[in-house]
């Protein structure tokens, strides 16, 4: 669902005091919203993808795809 991912994002930047953060959740990736699309929004804000797939298939595309344009998952 994204909920442990979300969880995990919120108490990270609480470790860092001054840091903006902003959380943006996708639901459906791969499916009704293009991976691309997700890694290119990520890298244009300059922020890292977390992410829970059930698929080894959709995570591994996830982190290759990720890779490949220069953006943390």
């Amino acid at each position: 669902t994204g909920k442990l991912a979300e969880e995990g994002a919120v108490a990270a930047s609480r470790q860092f005091v001054g840091i903006n953060t902003r959380i943006l959740q996708r639901s459906r990736v791969g499916s009704d919203i293009p991976i691309e699309k997700v890694i290119t929004e990520a890298k244009a804000a300059r922020g890292v993808i977390l992410f829970t797939a059930v698929s080894q298939k959709l995570r591994q595309q996830i982190l290759t795809e990720a890779k490949k344009a220069g953006v943390v998952a």
